[in-house]
């Protein structure tokens, strides 16, 4: 029969210091996949519309307790929020101002649909009036 390895033992050294090794490894790549992801408008467009599935930016007090399935999802988003911060500072402002932008964009667009006149629009306007 093969001998099983010994469990982890935080009191061995050797053990401690390997697990530290590959938590560091681990550390690096997502650091690295963070700053892939950020580094590109559309992987920043899909990390925010992650943060705002969150619930990042709006209020999770309802009164009940859907407030703690609420906060339990915000709390993800507070961890990336953090991470991205820490590892990807500029691209993260950089995601906040294309996100500024795009709501400006959008804005601009939907003021420019309510005043702009449409064919059904005109028409109904002439009949209001009594014109044919």
């Amino acid at each position: 029969m093969s001998e099983q390895p010994a469990p982890y033992n935080a009191a061995n050294e050797a053990h401690v210091k390997g697990r530290k090794r590959r938590e560091d490894r681990e550390r690096l790549k997502r650091e690295e996949a963070e700053r892939f992801v950020m580094g590109d408008e559309r992987g920043r467009l899909f990390v925010w519309w992650v943060l705002s599935e969150c619930g990042m930016f709006r209020e999770c007090f309802t009164g009940n307790s859907n407030t703690f399935h609420l906060l339990g999802k915000r709390s993800i988003g507070l961890q990336l929020t953090t991470e991205l911060e820490k590892n990807t500072p500029d691209e993260f402002l950089q995601m906040w101002n294309e996100h500024l932008n795009e709501k400006k964009r959008n804005e601009k667009e939907d003021e420019a649909m309510r005043t702009k006149p449409t064919a059904a629009g005109n028409e109904e306007a002439k009949t209001e009036s009594g014109e044919t």
